[in-house]
């Protein structure tokens, strides 16, 4: 379902956000492929030198959840992330860096909130559910609808946002990428948290 609380949702035809808000896209590469697909007949094609970049969205302290379904290849790493210019930038959101970590921030000098949390891993060959949900104080990150890990937050806790920094999916700095690839299908972001308990994956398109 597409509703109002969907900020962005990417499907792998056509390249574009299928969300009520039609936000606009940067694309490096990523192509609309029909050699993997979860649902539609493709998904987003990421060749380790290609990422999406959009507009950098403001969490703030609110609920939200960041779902999709990936296949990845041997060596995929980051999926979503804010993108800096330089290797010494810190700051903001970085979910499954070398395939695993988490990297969240409140302020620019370092990671304050979470450093290198393994709240994902990385199983190539077949497709899997990711979500990734802030609800109050908690994040929880599902794989394929169980509860994978989960990790204590101030309640304040904001995501750190500075509107000149876009962010990418499929990869993190302009100079270290640590790019993802593989496959991404049915790639959202949402301002509630879906679900905060196990639960079945979607088995259609949104």
């Amino acid at each position: 379902m597409i509703d109002g609380n969907t900020l962005l949702l990417l499907r792998g035809e056509p390249l574009a956000d299928a969300s009520w808000y039609k936000r606009a896209i940067t694309n490096i590469g990523v192509t609309s492929s029909a050699e993997q697909s979860k649902f539609g007949g493709k998904s987003l094609k990421f060749d380790g030198n290609s990422v999406l970049l959009l507009d950098s969205f403001d969490f703030g302290s609110g609920d939200f959840t960041i779902d999709w379904w990936e296949y990845a290849e041997t060596g995929a790493q980051t999926r979503f992330s804010s993108y800096y210019p330089s290797d010494y930038s810190y700051g903001g959101l970085m979910l499954g860096y070398s395939g695993k970590g988490t990297y969240w921030s409140t302020e620019v000098s370092h990671w304050d909130i979470m450093n290198q949390q393994m709240l994902f891993d990385l199983t190539p060959g077949e497709w899997v559910h990711w979500a990734f949900v802030r609800s109050e104080t908690m994040v929880r990150t599902f794989r394929n609808g169980v509860k994978f890990a989960s990790i204590a937050i101030p309640a304040d806790t904001t995501v750190y946002t500075n509107p000149a920094v876009k962010m990418a999916i499929g990869g993190y700095r302009q100079t270290s990428m640590a790019p993802w690839k593989g496959y991404i299908d049915e790639f959202r972001i949402s301002r509630v948290a879906r679900w905060t308990r196990n639960f079945t994956p979607p088995d259609r398109q949104y």
